[in-house]
């Protein structure tokens, strides 16, 4: 009904958002991303019963009048009421090390986990955060609030509240610390009216279900967070919008020691984080292609670049800490640019294939320059940690007076494939120092590592209540053997999720 919290006025979107089953969460970087196909599963005999049982201990801590208001409901299913926050169904691992439970990348459905906690009684292990935002789906889903997954590329974790995600290199060039850039992070978008928050406030709202601890602090477990108010910029509106404004448009600086105490910026992006904001597009399902693809990042911020997302981020920082208007009021500094810098692009790289990574430099002045230059490639994790180191140069580069020059490092397959990790993500930061005006160029790049698809094929035809037989086929791309491989597979009407 109109009156509902939960009206949608567009049917249509109310079958997509509540009823289907059916959906996708999207992984990977801003190069190649994919729709890994999800089952929420919110119909199955045991998903209700056990949604309110996971909730009770939220009831105790929330007035009779709050329990059936979908806002404090959701934010129960944010975590912030112990759902997910204490590992209570889903136990969080990002270590790569998955010895006792499944890979994380082997769920295909929500049904599965519940079902499995239902009988344990203890947390299901493990997931991650399109784990945990597909569960939040269903769970949501199985209550009537319409739900959607949705997956931030490039997002930032901020944890200082200076709207800026910092890097620290000392004099050497070398990184000392910095927060996290992932190259992607989900959570869910419900769908709710805002009574507690001015007009033009409801709608779809971010909440984050997944639950890490940083240095005793629960980073995400947040929300509901008004997309308007996120794009708006308005940080004092419930709940937890700075973290959301962080997430999907803080600007990157870089900072140089130019001595042990004191640190200089040396670098700003301002249009990096918060990619895409990808979801499924409502009404259709691809199972094997992207035509179900939506970008909806137009509803968290204005196109990156326009005045009005420069002002609304210069607001948030404005009322968020004393640490974003320090760091903000630094914007207009100007840069002495004698030395061009441009790092070529790599379209695809695919496994098994060496690469080139080439810098572009060009001396615009007529006098001599020497450039000093460290070269890092390493492996990564999708949540931004480093895996494995693999491949470093440190190299100096002299240029005549308007000299152009290539920097070429050839990677090989020896040197990368064994020191990937899940997503076969790779990260490159290049650092690059004029001796006689102390120029920095600071560059990285993100690259993801191709591999070869499964294709799922039906040997002739399939007859409903007869046995069928259908073939997985993986062509292997190395030159060496594949051993202990594992394949999860779920079709609904068919067979229930197996490995």
């Amino acid at each position: 009904v109109v009156d509902d919290t939960v009206y949608m006025p567009d049917t249509h979107l109310l079958e997509e958002y509540v009823m289907n089953d059916v959906g996708k969460v999207y992984v990977g970087n801003q190069v190649s991303s994919v729709g890994r196909q999800w089952l929420f599963g919110q119909f199955e005999a045991h998903v209700l019963p056990i949604c309110r049982k996971v909730l009770e201990p939220t009831w105790e801590e929330l007035s009779y009048n709050k329990r059936c208001d979908p806002i404090y409901v959701s934010r129960a299913c944010s975590g912030v009421k112990k759902i997910f926050r204490d590992g209570k169904i889903l136990q969080g691992n990002w270590s790569g090390d998955y010895e006792g439970g499944t890979n994380p990348s082997l769920w295909t459905g929500s049904a599965p986990i519940l079902k499995e906690y239902s009988i344990t009684g203890s947390p299901v292990k493990y997931g991650q955060c399109w784990v945990f935002a597909s569960l939040g789906c269903s769970v949501c889903r199985a209550l009537g609030i319409p739900a959607r997954v949705v997956t931030n590329i490039i997002s930032a974790q901020d944890y200082d509240e200076s709207l800026t995600i910092d890097k620290y290199f000392d004099a050497a060039g070398e990184l000392i610390r910095g927060e996290s850039l992932w190259n992607f992070h989900a959570w869910i978008d419900v769908w709710l009216a805002r009574p507690d928050l001015p007009l033009g406030y409801g709608g779809w709202q971010a909440v984050d279900p997944t639950m890490i601890i940083n240095k005793s602090k629960y980073l995400f477990c947040t929300g509901p967070s008004s997309l308007e108010a996120i794009k708006r910029g308005e940080v004092g509106y419930a709940f937890d919008v700075p973290e959301k404004i962080s997430e999907v448009n803080a600007d990157l600086v870089d900072w140089k020691a130019r001595s042990t105490k004191n640190m200089h910026s040396i670098r700003s992006y301002l249009s990096l984080v918060g990619y895409q904001m990808l979801t499924k597009r409502p009404h259709i399902f691809d199972p094997s292609g992207e035509r179900d693809r939506d970008d909806v990042m137009y509803q968290y911020k204005n196109p990156e670049g326009t005045k009005e997302e420069r002002l609304a981020l210069l607001r948030a920082a404005m009322h968020c800490s004393s640490r974003s208007c320090a760091v903000f009021e630094l914007e207009d500094a100007k840069q002495l640019v004698e030395i061009k810098f441009s790092i070529s692009k790599i379209e695809k790289i695919h496994i098994g294939k060496s690469f080139t990574i080439i810098l572009d430099i060009e001396n615009t002045v007529g006098e001599k320059r020497k450039v000093q230059l460290v070269f890092t490639l390493f492996s990564l994790y999708y949540n931004g940690n480093k895996a494995n180191n693999i491949k470093k140069i440190v190299q100096t580069i002299e240029l005549a007076p308007n000299e152009k020059k290539q920097f070429q490092a050839n990677i090989t397959s020896e040197d990368y494939v064994d020191k990937l990790v899940e997503f076969s993500l790779m990260k490159l930061y290049l650092i690059a120092t004029v001796d006689e005006t102390k120029q920095t160029f600071v560059g990285e790049e993100d690259y993801q590592v191709i591999k070869p698809t499964l294709t799922i094929q039906a040997v002739g035809s399939l007859s409903v209540g007869k046995p069928g037989k259908i073939v997985f086929q993986l062509k292997n791309p190395l030159k060496k053997k594949l051993t202990e491989c594992v394949l999860a597979f779920d079709g609904p009407g068919i067979l229930k999720y197996q490995k």
